[in-house]
């Protein structure tokens, strides 16, 4: 019998959603110096009321783009455009005093901007909201409302819903085991380029979990996640390889090519 991989018994709590924007941001701002007079022209936009501007402001502040960071002014602009409708600064609230990032943790305030988000339709606000009443953080536990608003924002094509909701299928966790819908799951979080999602579908396919048993497409997933630089793919492709021959491990690095030139429309 196949032993299954370590890398899909690493599981990890449910995140919170999304620092991307911040991510991203710093990444496309750091050392352009354009970016001053943009900021001088925003801010003049932010103190005039503009939602935009307050919240790009926000994330500029928040994430020390050319200024230095200031959670606390990062606050105070979220809120304002918040306050005006802006759902990414009220996922941001969210998430800062989800996290304590600059302020102490405060779950009723977390919980009071992701509801508003939510109640907007954001698909973070939903998942987050979900993420809240399935652990009981600053409200009493619901699994099952939880899990119900992880599932509509796995639904809506949320990555990371789909992950973590794949992982509670698959551990059985506030919900009936059920490996096929871990393994659905995991696929459309893994046609999303998300590693993790990735190596639990290879490991999915290695030990036929909801699936067919296929070591070539076990093959397939784990080296796509090597692709984006997992060091757990690469150990349990060490694993796989053995059990393929070089025409199948020549097939299977095809298949892997086709579904990453693709940007992953054409994965089998």
């Amino acid at each position: 019998m196949k032993k299954l991989l370590l890398a899909l018994m690493l599981l990890s709590p449910f995140s919170f959603a999304d620092w991307g924007d911040v991510i991203s941001l710093k990444k496309q701002y750091l050392g352009n110096e354009e970016i001053i007079s943009d900021l001088t022209e925003g801010y003049e936009l932010a103190q005039s009321g503009d939602m935009g501007a307050q919240n790009n402001l926000g994330l500029v502040l928040e994430a020390g783009v050319v200024v230095n960071r200031d959670i606390p002014q990062a606050i105070k602009w979220y809120v304002l455009a918040a306050k005006q409708g802006a759902v990414t600064a009220q996922v941001r609230l969210g998430n800062i005093y989800m996290s304590g990032k600059g302020v102490p943790v405060d779950y009723s305030k977390a919980f009071e901007w992701f509801s508003m988000a939510a109640g907007n339709g954001d698909i973070y606000g939903i998942y987050n909201l979900g993420v809240m009443y399935v652990d009981g953080y600053g409200v009493t536990q619901n699994s099952k409302k939880g899990l119900q608003m992880m599932l509509d924002a796995a639904g809506q094509g949320m990555a990371e819903a789909q992950l973590n909701v794949a992982h509670m299928y698959f551990n059985g966790e506030y919900i009936d085991k059920n490996y096929t819908k871990s393994a659905y799951w995991f696929r459309l979080s893994a046609l999303q380029k998300v590693s993790a999602a990735q190596i639990a579908l290879g490991v999915h396919y290695w030990n036929g979990y909801g699936v067919d048993q296929n070591d070539s497409l076990a093959y397939v997933w784990f080296r796509l996640a090597e692709i984006q630089g997992n060091k757990e793919a690469s150990a349990n492709l060490d694993v796989v390889t053995p059990f393929l021959t070089e025409a199948m491990i020549l097939k299977a690095e095809r298949e892997a090519t086709k579904c990453y030139e693709s940007n992953y429309k054409e994965c089998d």
